[in-house]
């Protein structure tokens, strides 16, 4: 379980991924005050994950994700978790496997995963 956690750990550290985009403003304009009022505006992105073996196949069905990144006011930038349970991920065989991210059609980032056999050291 020990082992299982720092996998898991590690797995949500190592997909950091920047994205370049330009918000656009929001708001609307009140007459009577003559002010500007901004509102928060909400991004949506598709960002489907796979995860693929050594030989490039998939080894288990894409994840299909939406990424939702909130803008308020003038911001510059926005930070989002992006937050998927794997359940029963089964791998079949030792060797090298990847996660792979796409954001809106685009590969952004890949993520290695090595499976080793436990070596016993005999006493």
């Amino acid at each position: 379980a020990a082992v299982a956690k720092t996998v898991v750990s590690d797995l949500g550290a190592g997909l950091n991924v920047d994205i370049s985009f330009l918000p656009q403003s929001g708001g609307s304009y009140n007459i009577s005050t003559g002010e500007f009022d901004s509102t928060q505006t909400s991004y949506f992105f598709k960002a489907p994950i796979e995860f693929i073996d050594a030989d490039g196949k998939l080894a288990m069905p894409a994840l299909d994700g939406t990424l939702k990144v909130d803008f308020r006011g003038d911001d510059d930038s926005a930070v989002t978790n992006f937050v998927i349970n794997i359940q029963q991920l089964k791998l079949p065989h030792f060797g090298a496997y990847s996660f792979e991210l796409s954001i809106d059609g685009e590969h952004r980032a890949s993520l290695p995963l090595f499976l080793k056999e436990a070596q016993i050291k005999k006493a």
